[in-house]
């Protein structure tokens, strides 16, 4: 009988529990930093956001600003989903991603319906932020787009620390596109923002150029959307009516927890949110107790904040210096002022080509004897029937040619320019540019470009690379605006010894760095193999990943995997602040066999 009364008691308390909203934006904010740099970044982006403040204040009240200005934000959303087909489970439907447009725009223009529950004492503090968010009409491409990516991730959970892997699945240049990721989160975590950066970089915001390449909003597929205008999603039941997404994105535009994220000694830097030392969350009783629960001098709090943690059906109104705040980092801060002159919601003009590609040479080449080919593609809407190409090697023209061609809108085709002798081994940069278009320059010159660094490497027998300084034989290669590979000091038997490498504490990026060797004719060896020594340290809350890929098509594709560790498994010392080997007893040497390769030079 005892037994059944306790079954019965644990199953009310299931019952009775609220799920709590979380945020992880700090978190993500201050990966990899230490709390001095955390310290010193913040100071001195609420110093600059303050001067910029101020002015902006200034010269509304100079000019008699009363009416609210209207700010249209190109929006592009990446659905990563695990494999389901479009409209299904993890990969929503467009009804549901509209919807959180709509619950979007209806909060941050001040037209959501429950304002009428913010309680008199705060009505007068409410404000329309003027922000509208609209879906993309032109891909980077300059293509047409409905502003929705869908992505299988291959994965039913990501956590923050993963923030860059899962970026990198989809991305569209934050100069250009509000970036929002739609994902299964981990951990009942809800979302989280990168925040924005000021235009001080000296020895400030050195992470600002990297912060481009994940820059955004990541929201939780369950909390993404509004019940209240598509009722037929799958959501949270606290988290339903699309304030998640409010919450992150008033982040994204500067705006921190009303809280401060710590007690009364820590402030949101806004002056008419009351001072609080602690999150609100479920939903507090109006006019009771409840709403005094964490104040700090003896005044109401505006629990009712977006950028609080109470539940969607509790939140209701934005701040007029909260206003303040974002208005200023719109008109101001790196890959948000940016947005505002996005060619993103401009339909594709009438006459256009793009370079998507430029299929030949490949990235490697072993063959000194080029026949470069290039696709272009008609994204504007009239037919092209002529186009002009240049290309280039190492910024030396190589070529012009007039290709006739018969392209309707969005249709492409790969043209073959004149081949040509390679001469030097190493890196070579092609370039190719559309010059005329049926006749005259098309309507968009950003899309008319395309570089592409290519790898002619030397047939060797035998290898051996102490680093000591930087190979030439050697490739990189990245998706990144610059790779992240590097050699420096790195302890080992002797103390002068040196490495490559690659230090992602400084330089947390989402691309992959590959770092290629030599092509190696193996065909005079019965058991060939490579060794080499590798360190690494773990960084917590990063799983960074080593691979060793074998190519036998002179490094454009690498068919396969050899050794591959990460995290703790591939850690060769303890968890480190900040990693730099003492000596051998931080290095592990690795020994592959390459037998299996001896028919051909890999």
């Amino acid at each position: 009988m005892k037994k059944v009364v306790l079954v019965v008691f644990l199953m009310a308390l299931t019952f009775s529990v609220r799920a709590q909203r979380t945020c992880t934006t700090t978190e993500v904010s201050q990966l990899n930093k230490s709390t001095e740099q955390i310290r010193i970044e913040k100071d001195a982006f609420e110093e600059w956001l303050q001067e910029k403040q101020h002015y902006i204040v200034s010269q509304s009240a100079l000019q008699g600003l009363s009416e609210t200005t209207v700010y249209q934000i190109p929006v592009v959303i990446h659905i990563i989903h695990n494999g389901e087909a479009e409209g299904v489970g993890l990969n929503l439907t467009d009804e549901q991603i509209a919807s959180q447009i709509e619950a979007l725009n209806l909060d941050f223009r001040h037209l959501n319906a429950d304002s009428v529950n913010t309680p008199t004492i705060f009505q007068p503090f409410m404000a329309d932020i003027g922000f509208e968010f609209v879906l993309a009409k032109r891909d980077p491409s300059g293509l047409p787009t409905n502003g929705i990516t869908r992505t299988n991730g291959n994965k039913t959970q990501w956590f923050f620390g993963e923030n860059t892997q899962l970026k990198a699945l989809s991305y569209w240049t934050t100069e250009d596109y509000f970036n929002i990721w739609v994902a299964p989160l981990g951990t009942s975590n809800l979302g989280w923002a990168e925040f924005p950066t000021s235009t001080i970089l000296d020895g400030v915001n050195e992470h600002a150029e990297n912060n481009a390449l994940t820059d955004g909003v990541v929201i939780n597929t369950l909390a993404f959307g509004s019940a209240d205008i598509y009722p037929q999603g799958d959501y949270l039941s606290n988290f339903a009516l699309g304030r998640t997404a409010t919450h992150e994105v008033g982040h994204f535009f500067g705006l921190r927890h009303v809280w401060g994220d710590g007690d009364c000694s820590v402030d949101d830097y806004v002056d008419d949110t009351p001072l609080t030392n602690a999150a609100y969350t479920n939903c507090p009783t109006p006019d009771t107790q409840e709403t005094f629960a964490h104040e700090c001098n003896a005044e109401e709090s505006m629990y009712m904040n977006y950028m609080e943690y109470v539940d969607d059906d509790c939140m209701n109104l934005f701040s007029i210096d909260q206003k303040s705040r974002m208005v200023t980092i719109i008109n101001n801060s790196p890959r948000r002022a940016s947005l505002l002159t996005s060619l993103a919601l401009e339909p594709p003009p009438p006459l256009d080509a793009a370079i998507t590609a430029i299929p030949s040479p490949g990235l490697g080449i072993c063959d000194n004897h080029i026949f470069p080919t290039v696709t272009i593609q008609n994204t504007g809407t009239t037919p092209l029937t002529e186009v002009i190409l240049s290309i280039s090697l190492n910024q030396v023209e190589v070529g012009q040619q007039v290709f006739p061609v018969s392209l309707i809108a969005n249709q492409d085709t790969t043209l073959s320019l004149p081949d040509f002798i390679l001469s030097q081994f190493g890196s070579h940069y092609f370039t190719a540019e559309i010059l005329l278009v049926n006749g005259r320059t098309d309507d968009i010159a950003g899309n008319n470009l395309v570089n592409k660094q290519v790898f002619y490497s030397e047939i060797v027998t035998s290898m051996h690379e102490e680093f000591t300084q930087w190979p030439q034989s050697w490739a990189v290669r990245t998706d990144a605006p610059v790779s992240q590979w590097n050699f420096l000091q790195a302890p080992n038997v002797a103390i002068e010894n040196t490495a490559a490498v690659l230090n992602y504490y400084e330089n947390n990026s989402p691309f992959l760095d590959h770092l290629i060797s030599p092509v190696i004719d193996l065909s005079s060896y019965t058991k060939p193999y490579i060794l080499f020594d590798y360190a690494y340290g773990k960084v917590a809350g990063l799983n960074d990943l080593l691979t060793v890929v074998i190519s036998i098509d002179c490094g454009n594709t690498f068919q396969d995997t050899l050794f591959i560790k990460s995290g703790n498994e591939l850690a060769t010392t303890e968890i480190p602040v900040k990693f730099t080997p003492s000596g051998p007893i931080d290095w592990q040497t690795a020994m592959l066999d390459l037998s299996n390769y001896t028919s051909q030079p890999v």
